[in-house]
């Protein structure tokens, strides 16, 4: 067995982020250089913070249904031609997925938001939605902005933090921490994780992946902040046990178990992997993914504040024999 664990009383940190220091304050605002293209999130003693938006808590509800596809109607007031609005998205939850789009133009005496491109789903039923990324909304605690051209974000602390100097802040720039790869044949055995926290990664991977590994474990940690999902269990794999873990704030899935849907050797099968006694908090995408594998135990989890379609999704095969 190979083994990688917290120390008794500590709390090891692996993260994907850049340190983001040198503070400076002017009124409530705070602001630190950051020499980079973009920054995908802002993450403050492991909690990712809220990039500028309006309203600051939950949604705005158009008045009236759409005419097209192009446009959102809007109440007075709540939307307006703002100053620097290059790289505002505007999310809306619709009837079957998340529309995110921008805002090409605003007629404010008429209430009317124009897309920068079509957007389907608002005819259908008025979503709820919010705009974000637009420095002018940056106004409440907790909120945070990325100005690209002055290479300088611009963060209100929360309530509970007085000096962001004095806490660990940073922007992920990576989208995995681990991966745990063997070959068909030679697999990866008897890895384990205990008690281990892993944050801050960008979309578009997996925090932790495993690949042809047999009997591995991954118990007692946390996975928060994070783009992408936070662990998949890949082709063959047997064995896994994924128990009494944290997830929190994982924006694109929890655990994703997916084997092969053809398999061309019975050792790419995945199977027999175990996922219980885990607790998941404000994760989007499907919170447990469970497809094409075989003897998938789920039980004794807490789903709860979920932003994905599902809590829990398991399909794949027709049939049980196949």
């Amino acid at each position: 067995y190979v083994t990688y664990a917290a120390y008794p009383d500590e709390k090891p940190v692996i993260t994907g982020e850049v340190p983001v220091t040198d503070w400076k304050k002017s009124g409530k605002i705070w602001a630190a250089p950051f020499n980079a293209d973009t920054a995908a999130m802002l993450v403050v003693n492991g909690k990712m913070q809220i990039l500028a938006r309006t309203p600051n808590n939950g949604y705005f509800v158009p008045p009236a249904i759409s005419n097209s596809t192009d446009e959102l109607y809007f109440n007075k007031g709540e939307i307006k031609s703002w100053k620097e609005m290059d790289g505002n998205r505007v999310i809306m939850l619709l009837r079957w997925h998340t529309g995110i789009n921008s805002i090409a133009n605003v007629d404010e005496k008429n209430g009317i938001i124009t897309f920068k491109s079509p957007q389907e789903g608002v005819i259908i039923v008025p979503p709820r939605y919010y705009v974000e990324n637009v420095k002018a909304l940056l106004d409440a605690p907790g909120e945070w902005f990325f100005d690209k051209k002055l290479k300088t974000i611009y963060y209100i602390p929360a309530n509970d933090i007085n000096n962001p100097n004095e806490v660990k802040a940073g922007v992920p720039e990576i989208d995995q921490l681990i991966e745990v790869r063997g070959k068909i044949g030679q697999p990866v055995r008897n890895l384990r994780f205990y008690g281990l926290t892993f944050e801050g990664t960008t979309a578009g991977n997996s925090t932790i992946s495993y690949k042809f590994a047999h009997a591995c474990e991954f118990v007692d940690n946390e996975v928060s902040s994070c783009g992408g999902t936070a662990v998949s269990v890949r082709e063959g794999c047997y064995q896994t046990r994924i128990l009494n873990n944290i997830f929190e704030s994982v924006d694109n899935g929890g655990i994703y178990v997916n084997g092969p849907a053809k398999p061309a050797d019975g050792r790419e099968i995945t199977r027999e992997t175990t996922i219980s006694y885990n607790k998941f908090y404000n994760c989007g995408g499907i919170n447990i993914f469970a497809s094409y594998t075989l003897i998938t135990t789920i039980s004794h989890n807490y789903i709860t504040k979920t932003k994905g379609r599902y809590g829990i999704d398991v399909g794949g095969w027709a049939n049980q024999e196949e």
